[in-house]
């Protein structure tokens, strides 16, 4: 799909064009059901956003630059194209405070949700972190929501605040979290 948009803006489509119809055509496959397939290996993670990177210097070309001279980080803001790493984590986030409020109607998913009861320790985490024996196990989706929970917990309230406070306080905090 890439290379059918690349070959498409040969015959004059614009750079707002072009990210629409990578946003739509080919992004949107990369991140198709990522909440469950989300990769773990810095192999994988970067093959993905190889990706994402070689649009970016593309539409660096037809803003001036030398292709292998791109700023990347540059023109992936401009472009308003957040790493594909941080969008992943994002929508984990979205994905756990639906199923706490109640928009994802899954028993079975929220039962497997482990609330941590609060006790004599000073800890302010709301999931509790289940001890994982393998490495496949420790990233897979619950253990990966519970840890991704409690680093945001402390800004926001999964029970209140809305999907679109999440995402601005996701933005604040930068997309290293």
């Amino acid at each position: 799909m890439l290379g059918f948009i690349i070959r498409t803006s040969r015959s004059g489509l614009s750079v707002e064009a072009m990210k629409i119809a990578y946003t739509a055509l080919v992004r949107s496959v990369l991140e198709y059901g990522c909440v469950v397939w989300c990769p773990y290996q810095l192999g994988h993670i970067q093959r993905l956003q190889s990706i994402q990177d070689r649009f970016v210097r593309i539409i660096g070309t037809k803003l001036g630059y030398n292709y292998s001279e791109v700023p990347l980080e540059l023109v992936a803001d401009q472009l308003g194209l957040a790493p594909l790493y941080a969008r992943r984590r994002l929508h984990d986030l979205v994905f756990l405070q639906k199923i706490l409020t109640g928009d994802v109607d899954c028993s079975e998913l929220l039962h497997l949700i482990n609330l941590r009861v609060p006790g004599r320790t000073r800890s302010l985490d709301i999931f509790c972190v289940q001890h994982c024996s393998t490495n496949y196990e420790f990233h897979s989706v619950i253990p990966r929501l519970h840890r991704l929970g409690n680093l945001i917990c402390h800004h926001h309230d999964f029970f209140c605040n809305s999907v679109s406070s999440l995402k601005r306080i996701f933005l604040l905090l930068g997309y290293t979290m």
